[in-house]
């Protein structure tokens, strides 16, 4: 077996996820290779975003699968038992709050204990905060191409999901491939999220990534 952490790392900054580092580019080839052919190996890789050939090979049925970490829900109430906080009935608040995000609620919980005395009430009242995971959200936004920096924001000023026609308004785009390739370029780095309409998909920023976001935009330019 071998494990592979942080597989962001070899992507390029700048462009729409999946596009390696001059210099990187045999990490695809290797994966595809893995992939592709028969062999009793197993390779475990953790990542940021997903690379384009996990997305070409996985299947239900297929040798290749990938895993989406998604919120944690009530099973994170064990965090904050560990981290000594008693306010059992804001619980479910938090959760919400970051999405039952297990970084997140990892961070924040110290920063409650730190700054709040424990109460999770309070540190609620005063935000939410995001405390050093905004340092997360900081590499990861560094990282996104021009059109996808444009997409984020154009969201952050929506307060329910919007469709593909609703965000080729909002950031003037010409109905092309290029907005659809930068949507599921921040699927797959797990900043949006989908939302199943009537009669089509719907788009949506991750609720803690929203908060980073206009966190972000409040602050004074220097």
């Amino acid at each position: 077996m071998i494990i592979l952490d942080g597989w962001e790392a070899v992507f390029s900054a700048g462009q729409l996820t999946g596009n390696y580092r001059k210099g990187y580019e045999a990490y695809g080839e290797l994966l595809k290779q893995l992939g592709e052919l028969q062999h009793q190996s197993c390779l475990v890789l953790t990542s940021c975003e997903k690379p384009k050939e996990i997305a070409a090979l996985e299947g239900e049925n297929q040798s290749v699968r990938s895993l989406k970490l998604g919120s944690l829900g009530q099973a994170a109430v064990e965090i904050f038992k560990n981290k000594g906080l008693s306010e059992e009935g804001q619980y479910s608040e938090l959760i919400e709050a970051y999405s039952g995000n297990p970084l997140a609620l990892k961070i924040v919980t110290t920063t409650i204990n730190d700054m709040f005395g424990g109460s999770i009430a309070n540190f609620l009242r005063n935000g939410p905060l995001l405390g050093d995971y905004s340092d997360t959200f900081s590499r990861q936004f560094h990282r996104l191409s021009a059109l996808e920096i444009q997409l984020v924001h154009s969201m952050t000023k929506e307060v329910k999901p919007v469709g593909c026609e609703n965000l080729y308004s909002n950031i003037q785009q010409d109905r092309d491939s290029e907005l659809l390739k930068a949507l599921e370029s921040l699927l797959r780095r797990s900043l949006i999220e989908t939302v199943q309409a009537e009669s089509e998909t719907l788009f949506a920023l991750q609720p803690a990534v929203k908060k980073y976001l206009m966190s972000v935009a409040r602050l004074p330019k220097l």
